[in-house]
């Protein structure tokens, strides 16, 4: 997967537009073995954690609308990512738009399969 774009700002966000812009083309690796995120941070034999979210459920956690996030279906998919047992972060998978929106300081960043 490869960071395409900027899918959407939050009302608040804590770092530049240019600092974010900057994330443009950077890669996230996901499979059984690795999970490698936007920032470089590795983790071995991840374990993924799959939930299905509906708009209403998606607008009252993440403050933001399927529309904003260009994302057409009805639901997407919360990928929780877990090492040795703890959380270390997720993403969410729209598999409509077969796309991954990642969030960096707060921001909405759109990955799409290469």
């Amino acid at each position: 997967w490869r960071i395409d774009q900027i899918a959407g700002f939050p009302r608040v966000h804590t770092d530049s537009e240019e600092a974010i812009k900057n994330r443009a083309g950077k890669k996230i690796i996901i499979s059984a073995e690795q999970y490698i995120d936007h920032v470089g941070t590795k983790i071995i034999s991840p374990v993924f954690k799959e939930e299905v979210i509906a708009e209403p459920r998606f607008q009252d956690g993440y403050k933001s609308s399927f529309k904003n996030l260009g994302i057409t279906g009805d639901f997407i998919i919360r990928v929780t990512v877990y090492e040795n047992n703890k959380v270390y972060g997720d993403f969410l998978y729209a598999p409509k738009e077969d796309k991954i929106i990642t969030r960096y300081e707060g921001v909405f960043l759109n990955a799409f399969r290469e």
